[in-house]
């Protein structure tokens, strides 16, 4: 979807979602992340070439605590091969 919308010529700033275990969170800003090195000429997929700056992730937590998401945030990119 964000691939289609940027790839139209519309721009977005900021992504905002709720997250309960931080799957999703994650597995967004990994996706931009990954995105904006393809830009810079690093490894990764994503639309090379594209001068639209990534937008921010804003995530709200729907239990437990800002540890707890940054927490598993590390767990599943480094099970994800990304430290």
């Amino acid at each position: 979807q964000t691939a289609t919308c940027l790839g139209e010529g519309r721009e977005f700033h900021r992504i905002v979602l709720a997250t309960g275990s931080g799957g999703t969170a994650t597995g967004v800003a990994l996706g931009l992340h990954l995105e904006k090195r393809s830009r810079q000429g690093g490894s990764g997929h994503g639309l090379s070439g594209s001068s639209i700056e990534s937008p921010v992730v804003t995530s709200f937590g729907v239990c437990d605590d800002p540890r707890y998401f940054y927490d598993m945030a590390e767990i599943i990119c480094s099970g994800m091969g990304y430290a």
